[in-house]
């Protein structure tokens, strides 16, 4: 699966994509998709996918690092799946840029709750990392941040509630 639709979609839904063999069928499957996320599918608006393209858009714009679409980036994807943040801030990790994104009571498996998600900018490049939030300034923050995409990458993997935006992407995300 590929673009940004595969941030919300749950690893059986992935699985099952991946074996469809022909046009229609995959036509159909998202259809389905999308038509199981619509909060109120009496109206001719699909107000999750409204919201979803919104945020891809903003990604987009505002996350983009040189060829790499901004839904493809650390930030874009935490933007696209949790929303703007509740609290920002610029701080020096390590010697490095960062910024901080805090969700405030966000529950999630793999993160506690009122934890930021940390994006440093590691090698000078403008291009910016998600790492564990404070970091042992002794620690290899290269080996850290590893280890936050691992971590977050099965987090994406797990089905959990979320609700965000007023109550509009309120389905499940992977």
């Amino acid at each position: 699966v590929e673009g940004p639709a595969k941030l919300v979609m749950a690893k059986d839904e992935v699985d099952t994509f991946k074996k469809l063999q022909t046009p229609e069928a995959k036509l159909s499957f998202i259809r389905i998709f999308w038509t199981r996320r619509d909060p109120n599918p009496e109206t001719a608006l699909n107000e999750f996918r409204q919201e979803f393209e919104r945020r891809v858009s903003y990604a987009n714009q505002n996350f983009a690092s040189g060829p790499i679409a901004g839904w493809q980036t650390p930030m874009g994807q935490i933007y696209i799946v949790f929303g703007p943040p509740f609290r920002t801030d610029r701080t020096i990790i390590d010697t490095r840029r960062a910024v901080l994104w805090w969700y405030g009571k966000l529950r999630l498996p793999n993160l506690d709750p009122n934890e930021a998600f940390a994006f440093v900018e590691l090698h000078g490049d403008g291009k910016m990392y998600l790492v564990p939030p404070e970091p042992d300034p002794h620690s290899n923050v290269e080996l850290a941040q590893r280890q936050a995409e691992l971590r977050t990458a099965s987090m994406f993997t797990i089905p959990f509630k979320y609700n965000l935006a007023g109550g509009v992407m309120n389905e499940r995300a992977v």
